[in-house]
Order: C-alpha cells, then sequence, then structure tokens
C-alpha cells in the first residue's frame, strides 16, 4: 500500500514538473515573436532597406552658391552714389558695353582694340572685381577709396557699362565725344564673304563648335538682308522713324520678321529654321572684328547664335559696314 502511494506521488511529482516546462517553452516561444523581435527580423530580412536608410543620413547637405550681384543693381549703385555728389548720372552706351564684356572676356583690351571698339572714346577707364560684389562695400569704397573716388566720381564721365559673370564683374567708365550712332564718313574697309566665312570658321572652332557647311542659298538671302539696309539708309529716312530708332541704321530685323511673315524667309532658304544676326560697323579693320568685338560681346543674343551647335548651315556677307550672318539647319 505504502509503495502505491509513494508510486503515485512520483508520478503526480512528474507530471507537475512536465507542466512547469512546458509552460516556460511556451514563454519563450512568444517572447521569440514579441514585436520587437519581429522588427529586429524583418529589419535584417530586408538589407536594402536598411543600407537605404543608413545612406540618407550621411548624405551631404547641398550648400548654394552665392548668388552674383547683377549688372543693374551695380549700375544702379554707382548712379546712386553720384547723386549723393551731385553728379549726373552715367547711361550705357552700346559701345561702353563692347568695351566691359570684351575685358570680362578677355582680361585685358590693347589700346588698339580699345580704339576698334569704340572711336569716340576719349579716355576709357576699366576695373574687374570679384563676385558676390558686396554692395555695401562697394559703396564706401567709392566714396573713401582716393582711387575708386578718381574713377567713379569724375565730373568728366559720359557713359557706364557694367558686365557680369558668375565669378567676376567688369566695368567701363567712358568719357566720349558722343556714343550716338552716325553714319562714318570715313573710308570703309570692306571683306570678302570667304574672309568673313574664315574668321566665323576659327572662332567658333577656338570655342570648340561643331563644323558649319556654307550653303548658297542663306548666301542669297544674306546679301538681299544686306542690300535691305543699304536701301533703307538711301531712303534718307530720319532716324525716329526706323522701325527702332535705337537700332540706327540697322532695321533691327524688321526685314527679316517681314520676309518670314510672307515666306519669302522660306522660299529663298529652303530651311525650316533659320536666325540672323546684324550689325553695322564701318571702322571694323578685320573681319574677326565682326565676330569676335562685335557679336561675341553682345547681349542680345547675338553670341548665342553663332555659337550655336544646332545650326548645320550659314553664310555672312557684307558691304560698306553693313554685315548679315545667315544660321540655319
Amino acid at each position: 500500500m505504502k509503495r502505491r502511494i509513494v508510486r503515485i506521488i512520483f508520478f503526480a511529482c512528474v507530471c507537475f514538473a512536465a507542466l512547469t516546462y512546458a509552460k516556460k517553452q511556451s514563454l519563450i516561444e512568444k517572447s521569440m515573436l514579441s514585436p520587437q523581435s519581429q522588427n529586429l527580423q524583418s529589419f535584417f530580412t530586408n538589407p536594402k532597406q536598411a543600407i537605404n536608410q543608413i545612406v540618407s543620413t550621411i548624405k551631404t547637405p547641398v550648400v548654394p552658391l552665392p548668388t552674383p550681384t547683377s549688372e543693374q543693381d551695380i549700375s544702379q549703385l554707382i548712379n546712386q552714389v553720384r547723386q549723393q555728389q551731385n553728379l549726373t548720372n552715367l547711361p550705357e552706351g552700346i559701345k561702353t558695353c563692347a568695351l566691359a564684356r570684351n575685358y570680362l572676356n578677355h582680361q585685358t583690351l590693347s589700346e588698339d582694340k580699345i580704339s576698334a571698339l569704340c572711336p569716340e572714346c576719349q579716355s576709357v577707364q576699366l576695373s574687374m572685381f570679384s563676385q558676390p560684389l558686396n554692395l555695401e562695400w562697394f559703396a564706401s569704397q567709392i566714396t573713401s577709396d582716393a582711387s575708386m573716388s578718381a574713377y567713379f566720381l569724375s565730373d568728366k564721365l559720359t557713359h557706364l557699362c557694367v558686365a557680369t559673370s558668375s565669378a567676376e564683374v567688369a566695368i567701363s567708365l567712358v568719357s566720349a565725344r558722343s556714343l550716338t550712332k552716325t553714319i562714318s564718313t570715313t573710308p570703309i574697309k570692306n571683306f570678302t564673304e570667304a574672309e568673313l566665312w574664315n574668321a566665323l570658321s576659327i572662332y567658333r572652332q577656338s570655342q570648340g563648335r561643331t563644323t558649319l557647311s556654307q550653303d548658297d542659298k542663306l548666301c542669297e538671302y544674306a546679301r538681299k538682308r544686306v542690300n535691305d539696309q543699304l536701301e533703307l539708309l538711301a531712303s534718307h529716312l530720319d532716324p525716329a522713324s526706323y522701325p527702332n530708332p535705337d537700332k540706327y541704321p540697322l532695321d533691327a530685323h524688321d526685314g527679316f520678321s517681314k520676309d518670314a511673315e510672307s515666306g519669302l524667309l522660306f522660299d529663298m532658304t529652303q530651311r525650316q529654321q533659320v536666325a540672323e544676326n546684324l550689325a553695322y560697323w564701318p571702322t571694323a579693320q578685320d573681319p574677326i572684328h565682326v565676330i569676335e568685338w562685335g557679336w561675341d560681346t553682345s547681349t542680345e543674343g547675338h553670341r548665342e547664335t553663332q555659337l550655336s551647335n544646332d545650326f548645320t548651315h550659314a553664310c555672312l556677307s557684307g558691304k560698306d559696314g553693313f554685315y548679315v550672318a545667315i544660321f540655319a539647319k
């Protein structure tokens, strides 16, 4: 009887121990399936997501570059300082801006080049500053620095122009007899179409541009546009009656636009996309003056047109100081 009781007690102890062990195992298994463990498992079973998260935290923030000071703001400041000193405002001149743009591009200008760019200029002062130009500092320098005051506050100055790039500011200050466009009375040097073409080709090659092909139909239209300018000049119209009096004696592309509207432009060139550069430069002594000292310094799109890789064909023509370049594809 005692043996049976012992066996029953032993069996009960064994069952209790087994049940306790089973409960512990159940708790362990449940803990392995806790949300924290599931998240950890998900993290390692999706390594791409984890890498993306890490990379996004170590990206270097983009620091914006300083904004260059605008040409207009600099010009306005110079004239404001001059007004405070009871001096006249300085207007921009086309030739004054050609000086500034050339100086910005080449960092130096010879006396011969200055004379060719602005024959009317009696004195020329060129200066260069780094971008961005601190306007407050600049204004204080104009009034407090003796050399700067002599440049910017002279009562003999007649014109001003500012040319800027992302890195530099070029300023030209000019004393001139007159920068109003007048018809030259001196002998004009004419250049052949071959000379003008060669100057353009060398220029584009130096700028790493594609090679253009000369097109006879474009040459025919370029000659027609040169004659348009000569006929307009021969009509002895008052400059005020020109399509754009500021562009006298050029027609400011008025004939080009009319030819496009009538369809004549496309009939003559047999092209669907055509662009035109115009210039009046009776004092040019070399074809390169027209290309590099004229259109290259323009802020009205001429430089972009003659450097564009969108065009495949071109032709240039000129006579008596008028020059036309036609580009097409």
